[in-house]
């Protein structure tokens, strides 16, 4: 959660925490190198309305966003791309 932080920004700062993840490798007593990734989804409170089921699921569908698109990456939804689906409320 990064309160008062616009969808852009938040875009940016789990960008640069996907990446400090993925810098270090790590050497095994086999000599072996084991790194890490990440994936994350990001959403942002696009009104006082909504509660925290439409930010979690949106949270939710920006993560397997990112996971179909080929993982260790970060995917941003905001509330509008939710209202353009044809299921949507």
């Amino acid at each position: 959660l990064l309160p008062e932080t616009g969808a852009i920004a938040a875009l940016e700062v789990a960008e640069r925490l996907r990446l400090a993840i993925a810098e270090p490798h790590l050497r095994l007593e086999d000599g072996r190198c084991v790194n890490f990734t990440v994936s994350i989804g990001v959403t942002s409170l696009a009104s006082p309305q909504d509660g925290i089921d439409d930010l979690l699921n949106r949270a939710d569908q920006a993560l397997y966003q990112a996971k179909h698109g080929g993982r260790n990456r970060v995917c941003l939804v905001e509330a509008e791309d939710e209202a353009d689906k044809p299921d949507a409320r």
